[in-house]
């Protein structure tokens, strides 16, 4: 039998409660909004150029193929790929490890001046892999006018290796008015620029390459080729 005379244990009011809740909630948020904005405000060295300055850009491309010279091909394509899916507009924070604090690679950021331009596509026939490889890349982020010209006459270059280099870099850039040239390398004598060609037809989802796309699908000789056209239907149907 309850004795209805006991006293009872003070109740906190439910307003009470709710504001220790949302305390409870906002303050990790706070914090962790407050961390980002100190970390979003601090300098950064690896970011070198800045928009609108010429020599800043042609100087942090120099400074970066020099970095990447000398990189074996394998070592190079995974640099390059990190790069790549790590934001380059504003700076890559692919690179961004303690490990690396005294040697990490100058990333430009996007490429905005005509002036870079031909020190990179330049850069497109060097004699180092990974300087080819990285130009490509760079070429890929210069969205000016002059950098697509340049790339789309030298798919007609009578180097297999750098018709493929500016197909990667036109489909990097999904740049759509390079779309029917790329289609013609479709049927390229050298494997690596149809397989590449493919890649960058799937990069910019070219509806009316789909066909010559399921064609490369089923006859093409090389399995390289062949996963590229698969990837690049998947990327256009999706």
């Amino acid at each position: 039998m309850v004795d209805r005379d006991e006293p009872r244990a003070p109740r906190t009011p439910r307003w009470g409660l709710v504001i220790a809740v949302v305390l409870l909630v906002a303050t990790p948020m706070i914090a962790s909004a407050r961390l980002r904005a100190v970390l979003l405000d601090a300098p950064r060295a690896h970011l070198t150029s800045q928009p609108g300055s010429a020599q800043r850009e042609v100087e942090a491309v120099q400074a970066f193929l020099s970095q990447m010279r000398g990189t074996n091909a394998i070592a190079c394509e995974f640099a390059m790929v990190t790069i790549d899916h790590n934001n380059w507009f504003g700076g890559s924070d692919g690179f961004d490890t303690p490990l690396l604090d005294d040697n990490r690679p100058l990333v430009p950021r996007e490429l905005e001046t005509d002036a870079v331009v031909e020190p990179l596509m330049t850069s497109l026939r060097d004699s180092d892999y990974c300087v080819r490889r990285t130009a490509a890349s760079l070429l890929g982020r210069a969205h000016n006018a002059r950098a697509t010209e340049r790339l789309k006459s030298t798919l007609d270059d009578p180097q297999p290796e750098t018709r493929a280099l500016a197909a990667f870099a036109l489909g990097s850039a999904e740049e759509q008015s390079a779309a029917p040239k790329l289609q013609q390398l479709l049927r390229d004598a050298d494997a690596a620029v149809r397989a590449t060609a493919a890649w960058s037809l799937g990069e910019i989802e070219y509806k009316p390459a789909i066909s010559a796309l399921a064609d490369l699908l089923v006859n093409d000789r090389s399995p390289r080729v062949r996963r590229a056209a698969a990837r690049s239907l998947g990327q256009i149907a999706s």
